[in-house]
């Protein structure tokens, strides 16, 4: 942790379904300050790290959550529609039910 930043990183995911690779699209990362406590989103990216800026000037403590998501519809989101105030729960249900209004 640098400046009360933390750097989280993590190993690509490589996953071969009938021989063929499976790439994600993206990451999404969420934290709590409770292992067992309700997660919220922090970020998404296509690279293998996020930086969690100032988190230590907040908590002592911080749990992460790093989930792959691969898109097999190719809808293009504007991913500006998820907010760090938003549970992983509310993220994973804006995700699976895009496209179908």
């Amino acid at each position: 942790m640098m400046n009360n930043d933390a750097v989280i990183s993590w190993e690509p995911v490589t996953q071969t379904i009938y021989n063929t690779p499976l790439i994600p699209d993206y990451y999404l990362v969420f934290h709590s300050n409770a292992m067992n406590g309700t997660f919220y989103y922090l970020d998404w990216t296509d690279n293998l790290s996020v930086t969690h800026r100032r988190v230590g000037m907040h908590s002592p403590c911080m749990f992460y959550q790093v989930r792959a998501f691969k898109d097999y519809t190719r809808r293009i989101m504007d991913m500006k529609v998820l907010n760090q105030n938003m549970t992983e729960d509310e993220v994973i249900n804006i995700l699976e039910n895009r496209g179908k209004r």
